[in-house]
């Protein structure tokens, strides 16, 4: 099998991913390094695309944190305090990133310009954004300022 076949069918279980049961670890070949790094995803964080908005952002009654960036050198890093913020704060919170395809479209639905863009929603209502490459004190902040007001 070569890349891109492996890429494809990498893919393809990258956007089945929300079927696989809690915790279960795979990845996948980022196309924009070649193959030469391994980014791997658990089931924690759900990919959002336009068949999925409704039931998993739209429908979502916990704060979601959903992050919009393109799959860069950076994306890796970001996707790893996703999941380990999805670990530590689950079921409490909901986690997500928006499916490369999807980025221009949820950018303008979302009203903002620059990746990567950090959301906090609540049922597809912004509550928080934060611009930009971002760390774990940054984003657990922003989710607990938002929860606090949420629970005001």
């Amino acid at each position: 099998m070569g890349l891109r076949e492996t890429h494809r069918a990498a893919v393809k279980t990258l956007d089945d991913r929300r079927d696989l049961p809690f915790g279960y670890i795979f990845t996948f070949i980022d196309p924009h390094t070649h193959g030469l790094t391994v980014t791997t995803m658990t089931a924690t964080v759900c990919t959002i695309r336009p068949e999925n908005i409704e039931q998993e952002v739209t429908a979502e009654k916990r704060p979601l944190l959903l992050l919009c960036m393109p799959r860069d050198d950076q994306f890796s890093r970001q996707l790893k305090l996703l999941e380990d913020i999805a670990l530590q704060l689950a079921p409490a919170i909901k986690v997500g990133v928006v499916h490369e395809e999807f980025i221009e479209v949820f950018k303008k639905n979302y009203g903002f310009i620059g990746t990567p863009t950090f959301l906090l929603l609540v049922e597809g209502k912004e509550k928080g954004r934060l611009l930009g490459v971002s760390d774990r004190e940054r984003l657990t902040d922003l989710i607990l300022s938002s929860i606090l007001v949420l629970n005001d």
